[in-house]
């Protein structure tokens, strides 16, 4: 690529980000967009309502970056969680990098490339000569200029592996800190347990109580054994069907809430609420010709009836069914016959030989007349857990049970520090019931997919149980320690947070989840080998002659400097980013079926596939497609793999750079802007009815960004000694991400999971592989270069690196898996002196329930007869 292509292309991507930043300006101002610029806000009804015209409205205004810059680490994890957290320390550990890189880069290594007389300049026409002249390819061959090049490899090292070291320390002792400033919390008490063998003539329920009463006596609490729903959710979703085609019926021609049957799977009390108030608005209308309408095909067929009372009739009886599925699927509760006052002897203690309580429970396996006509009202279970002694989704504010003094680590966000500029307590509004819980689309057809293969019959039990314990100790110890003999029975884990938990895949046996984890990998290479033919494509537009080659009618066109400077600058990088966009929701997809129990498991797993896919995709198969050499080398001769990288990579450098604007500035733009969340907004708005009270709160996509932050952190470390031309492009990216994305946090997204920042690790991982990889290219480019001597030099930073790599994994990884026993006993001592500890433990018996089993109000009923559209048709 010539130097002028280049300019081309970041001059168009400036453009696009200018547009881009001025109108979010503008329109973040409009009170019709508050739902798509603040929907956090508008969500937790802190948003202020703008109804008369301002003249301000319609300037563009830079507030809101001042905003994003002064919120302190301590307001974004009161707010977004120790995830958020890690999530920017990546954008700050970038910088880090990244500025000192091109301080040596920029300042010292590209004068030194650029003037070698290795490539021939003609100073006269620079914009017409390749950008190769900026790279260490224009270096002489032998030259001791080189030998800064090599001093430079050492220097980086090192910063950056000082760098990971402190950043992974400060995460590691952040995650600490936000434990022990948290609230008891349902998952650190409970563990998941799969493969229960089940004796005949017994149940799962039985199984489970009679294992951990005699094997866990001194801990055990109670357990929740999960069961087969599909029959449920098949008329959940038959009753939301019907819904909608009532509402097709009643407003004619709303084709965007017809589509949207195919992205709904669960009735929720949030969702009959909305509907109820949406009803309510159609008859508020005042259209009665539309009454009246044919309950056929899409109304246009069938007898004329009263269309309230039609589908108000089959939509009770449909509940009716679903409460009757709900009765005979639900699991008899657990009774607490004397419930500990206190928590004295709970926590192990070496000191105390005598810990070992008795239980204080009894399973109910027949509860008398009385209790179960008591019970007659709600079938459907006990009530969802919510206590108001935690936060489920972001546990690290107002953690300390004395309100008014609150820990170091959480001052900043306590209402005792007097922190006036958000209200302190939390940013989002109660957490709803598990039932209520919307999930994502992928979510949405994991569900549809499992329910097609589930057995029809009654609701058996599945073998796998949540088993929850007196203290997160003894849930620890349960989890560490193999429980049976047999070591694919009796599987323990961590279970994830109630609202975490992912239901579809309990019913999978063992061997089903080790099938479908062959099948998503054979499914992941499938995608890497399909994803080379846009690879080629792009590759064949960054060629000029060979664009000509494949093409000849087009060569008058290429003849023009401006659209040939398009062609080879701009256009690939989109071509490229474009196919890109539709990876990280086919790799959500592939995670959903491996067997994760949790949300946040499966987006992790998607994060790792992404990145991976994209280093491999993006970066080696763009490098090695231009190069004959790979086809035989590179699996032939594994000794070649230096020397054909460093022939390959640096002749590809142009291209990146243009990647990274494309893909990093733009993109990053289009972020803040959201065109399509405008687009949809508007839409809904116009066509469906909608208004700005039906809408959901984003989540923060991890598995599409961090994967893409990172790449391009790889990107940095491989091309800063080979073309540090592309350090100012990535700090550019940098900085704006930092600051977009703190407004993003502080305005949009809403967490919906907590990890306790265990992404991070996958970013320390991937900054070694650059690191090694770097260091595999620069043996080659020596080489290449006749100077053995540093080449041999450089043999043992991979090796280096690696046992760097090594010791951190030793020292803080296991921090990142498990919380350490000094920890949970500590936290447990702590939680002696808790008053709400016995109520948290009541509770804690129906904190785990399948959303399907949560009681329902689709019709509005409270005494059985008033239905919600006779309610609406009252209106």
């Amino acid at each position: 690529m010539i130097l002028s292509a280049l300019l081309t292309s970041v001059g168009i991507n400036l453009a696009l980000c200018l547009v881009y930043f001025t109108l979010y300006s503008i329109l973040r101002k409009q009170p019709g967009n508050v739902v798509v610029y603040e929907p956090r806000w508008v969500a937790e009804e802190k948003s202020q309502k703008r109804s008369f015209f301002n003249l301000e409205r319609l300037l563009a205004s830079p507030s809101w970056v001042g905003r994003a810059w002064k919120l302190s680490e301590e307001e974004l994890l009161s707010i977004s969680g120790l995830d958020a957290v890690v999530f920017m320390r990546i954008f700050i550990f970038s910088l880090k990098v990244f500025t000192f890189a091109g301080i040596i880069g920029v300042f010292i290594l590209l004068p030194i490339n650029f003037v070698g007389n290795q490539l021939s300049i003609d100073f006269s026409d620079l914009t017409n000569k390749s950008l190769d002249s900026f790279s260490i390819s224009n270096v002489d061959d032998g030259s001791n200029w080189l030998w800064f090049h090599f001093s430079a490899v050492y220097i980086f090292t090192a910063f950056v592996c000082y760098l990971l070291y402190t950043e992974y320390d400060y995460i590691s002792s952040k995650r600490i800190a936000c434990f022990y400033a948290s609230k008891p919390q349902p998952h650190q008490f409970t563990v998941l347990v799969r493969s229960i063998p089940v004796s005949s003539g017994s149940s799962v329920t039985e199984s489970v109580e009679s294992f951990f009463t005699e094997y866990h006596s001194s801990t055990y609490l109670s357990h929740s054994v999960v069961r087969q729903t599909g029959k449920i959710q098949r008329l959940l979703v038959s009753m939301e069907a019907l819904f909608f085609y009532f509402l097709f019926c009643w407003e004619t021609v709303d084709f965007l809430t017809l589509l949207s049957v195919a992205n709904v799977v669960m009735i929720s009390q949030r969702d009959a609420e909305k509907w109820y108030k949406r009803l309510v608005k159609l008859k508020a209308t005042n259209r009665t010709h539309k009454r009246f309408g044919r309950d056929g095909f899409l109304g246009l067929f069938g007898r004329k009836v009263d269309l309230l009372d039609h589908y108000g009739k089959k939509l009770q009886d449909k509940e009716d069914n679903v409460r009757m599925e709900q009765s005979s699927a639900v699991e008899k509760p657990l009774t607490v016959r004397n419930p500990p006052s206190t928590l004295e002897n709970l926590a192990p203690n070496p000191r105390n030989p005598s810990f070992h309580p008795r239980r204080h429970l009894s399973h109910s396996r027949r509860p008398p007349p009385a209790t179960l006509a008591a019970r007659t009202p709600a079938p459907a279970g006990p009530p969802p857990f919510t206590p108001d002694a935690f936060n489920p989704v972001n546990p690290y504010h107002l953690a300390h049970p004395d309100s008014t003094q609150c820990p170091a680590t959480t001052a900043a966000h306590c209402p005792a520090s007097g922190n006036p500029r958000r209200p302190s307590p939390s940013l989002r509004r109660p957490s709803p019931p598990v039932a209520s819980l919307r999930r994502p689309l992928w979510v949405r057809t994991k569900v549809l997919f499992h329910l097609s293969l589930e057995p029809i019959h009654q609701h058996p039990e599945v073998p796998a149980a949540f088993v929850s314990f007196k203290s997160r100790y003894g849930a620890a110890a349960a989890v560490h320690i193999e429980q049976g003999v047999n070591p694919i029975e009796w599987v323990t884990e961590l279970a994830p947070e109630p609202h975490d938990v992912h239901w579809p895949f309990f019913s999978a046996s063992f061997l089903r989840r080790w099938i479908c984890k062959i099948m998503v990998i054979i499914a992941c290479i499938v995608l890497t080998v399909l994803f080379l033919i846009p690879v080629v494509i792009v590759q064949g537009l960054t060629n000029l002659d060979q664009l000509e080659t494949w093409f000849p009618f087009l060569s008058s066109l290429l003849s023009i400097t401006f659209v040939s400077e398009v062609i080879t600058g701009y256009l690939p990088s989109l071509i490229l980013q474009m196919f890109q966009r539709f990876v990280p929701p086919v790799m959500i997809m592939l995670s959903s079926v491996q067997g994760y129990n949790a949300l946040s498991q499966i987006q992790k797993s998607a994060c790792f596939k992404y990145l991976w896919f994209t280093i491999w995709n993006i970066f080696f198969a763009n490098v090695l497609s231009g190069s004959a050499l790979y086809q035989v080398n590179v699996f032939l001769e594994p000794k070649e793999i230096p020397l054909v990288l460093a022939e390959a990579v640096p002749a590809q450098a142009s291209f990146f750079i243009a990647y990274v604007v494309t893909s990093g500035w733009t993109s990053t733009g289009s972020e803040l802007f959201r065109l399509f969340p405008l687009i949809s907004s508007f839409m809904q708005k116009k066509f469906a009815g909608k208004d700005d009270d039906d809408f959901e709160v984003p989540s923060v996509p991890y598995h599409g960004q961090i994967p893409k932050i990172v790449f391009f952190g790889l990107l940095g470390v491989t091309y800063f000694f080979l073309a540090p031309l592309i350090l100012p492009f990535l700090l550019v990216y940098y900085c704006l991400g930092y600051i977009v994305f703190r407004n993003q946090l502080l305005n949009v997204y809403a967490p919906k999971f907590e990890t306790g920042g265990t992404f991070w690790p996958i970013v320390h991982g991937s900054m070694i592989f650059s690191l090694v990889l770097m260091h595999i290219i620069a043996i080659g480019i020596f080489g290449l270069k006749e100077l053995p001597l540093a080449s041999i030099f450089c043999v043992p930073l991979p090796f280096l690196t690696l046992l760097f790599h090594d010791y951190c994994q030793k020292r803080f990884l296991p921090i990142f898996k498990a919380y350490p026993a000094e920890c949970l006993i500590k936290k447990d001592h702590d939680d002696q002196n808790d008053p709400s500890m016995p109520e948290f433990l009541d509770k804690l018996v129906t904190a785990y329930r399948d959303p399907a089993l949560m009681p329902i109000n689709y019709s509005g009923r409270s005494d059985g007869h008033d239905s919600l559209l006779q309610h609406a048709a009252e209106v």
